[in-house]
């Protein structure tokens, strides 16, 4: 495949690592075949929300856990040890209880397994038939299976005078499959994703948050599906590079508190993705086609119901434009909307469950057999850990 020059220049060979979970292993059994080109950019565009879903929750506890612990500094001294006899504190001065000084964690390893059924696996429009006479494809309702592991260096925030200012660069390795428990044709389209990302962020004004970073992200096929999947998980050689997206992106975000337990986050988001993928046989579509700027706003409420359990119902709208033009010449322009509700179990600051439902309709300015009008409703439960060492 040949790369676009500026994804040469960081270009890595990161490989699958194969230390997957066993329900990973069972599903690399189910998956097989290669991936199209419209499956490929739309499977990464849904492998990065599940991974992001999972990493949201995470970074609301921390946000939870920095409330507790500025509360916690605010509060009386609870190190002082009790008087040997009445007095003793305005004879000898207030007395203090040695402690030894925990040490701050450098690193997270975390984990994200989230199961979705979606009524249009694929993102695809009605069917209908071409000028060229083919059809297109119809949608598919499916099971999806999206399992992530990440391992990053996260060190404690930085206080540098306006604010906090943290970094953060690790790896993240996904296996997004379809239709998980059981044999479909939808199965050829399952890969994995692996992620390399580093990013800073700063948060001042005690409300507000602005990142900048970059990810690299690569999805691999199955070269050889017939093989045994215990040898895939284990051999990074029997997968093969489909798609490569290198993606900067940045960010603001408002926090906005309502009342004890209402509170509501305003966010802009964007991102531009330099792509690479094989052409289209007998088309004139360039391997970076795919090539797009993303622009997102959301917008979320978050009701504490109590310590351990949230409502959050949440709305985002994207604006995707593909700066390469088609063989007419024409840019395409992508508007997605995508409303969604979701329930958040919190028994235990590194453990978190969560239930959710919610929908995407997409129109573009093509609405044809490269890019339908489409609409999907997906219902979802996950399970999301974290650990600090």
């Amino acid at each position: 495949m040949k790369f676009h020059p500026a994804l040469n220049k960081i270009r890595g060979r990161l490989r699958v690592s194969g230390l997957h979970l066993p329900v990973v292993v069972l599903a690399l059994a189910l998956a097989g075949g290669g991936v199209s080109a419209e499956a490929q950019q739309t499977g990464a565009a849904a492998a990065e929300q599940a991974s992001r879903q999972g990493e949201a929750v995470r970074s609301q506890q921390q946000l939870q856990k920095q409330a507790e612990d500025e509360r916690a500094k605010k509060a009386p001294s609870e190190d002082e040890p009790p008087e040997t006899y009445p007095g003793e504190n305005d004879d000898l001065g207030p007395q203090k209880l040695l402690k030894k000084k925990k040490r701050k964690p450098l690193f997270d390893f975390s984990s994200d397994t989230m199961l979705t059924w979606t009524t249009n696996a694929l993102a695809v429009g009605k069917q209908k038939t071409l000028a060229s006479g083919r059809k297109t494809d119809a949608a598919r309702d499916s099971g999806v299976l999206a399992e992530t592991l990440s391992l990053a260096f996260a060190p404690q925030p930085l206080d540098i005078g306006i604010g906090k200012l943290g970094i953060r660069a690790g790896y993240r390795q996904l296996l997004y499959v379809y239709n998980a428990l059981q044999s479909s044709t939808l199965n050829k389209n399952s890969f994995e994703m692996g992620t390399a990302f580093v990013g800073t962020s700063l948060t001042f004004l005690d409300n507000w948050n602005a990142s900048l970073g970059s990810d690299y992200s690569r999805i691999l096929k199955l070269s050889s599906p017939s093989r045994s999947p215990y040898k895939h998980t284990f051999d990074a050689g029997d997968f093969q590079e489909s798609f490569v997206d290198w993606s900067p992106n940045w960010s603001l975000m408002r926090s906005i508190k309502l009342s004890e337990k209402l509170s509501m986050i305003a966010m802009y988001s964007g991102a531009y993705h330099f792509t690479e993928t094989d052409p289209v046989n007998g088309t004139r579509d360039g391997s970076n086609r795919n090539d797009k700027l993303d622009d997102t706003l959301m917008a979320s409420l978050m009701y504490s119901v109590n310590s351990k359990w949230m409502l959050q119902p949440s709305f985002r709208f994207t604006h995707s434009l593909y700066t390469q033009p088609n063989e007419f010449q024409v840019h395409r322009r992508d508007i997605t909307s995508s409303p969604g509700f979701s329930v958040i179990w919190t028994p235990a600051p590194q453990l978190s469950f969560r239930a959710s439902a919610g929908g995407e309709f997409r129109k573009s300015n093509l609405n044809d057999g490269s890019a339908p009008d489409y609409r999907k409703f997906e219902a979802a439960v996950g399970i999301s850990a974290m650990i600090k060492f």
